[in-house]
């Protein structure tokens, strides 16, 4: 079974375990650069919360 979860405006099919089925380059060549510069940036704020929380 193979559903599909939207990345941005793209459509991106996932297998049943939740990893993607496109490689995650591929996935964020797909982005404006824009769209891809918000992206890491948000990915880069996420990691940092994480990291203080488990040092907690």
């Amino acid at each position: 079974m193979v559903c599909s979860d939207m990345f941005g405006r793209a459509i991106v099919p996932i297998n049943p375990t939740g990893t993607a089925l496109v490689p995650f380059e591929e996935r964020l060549s797909a982005l404006s650069p824009s769209e891809r510069k918000h992206f890491l940036e948000s990915v880069a704020c996420h990691k940092d919360m994480l990291e203080e929380l488990a040092k907690m």
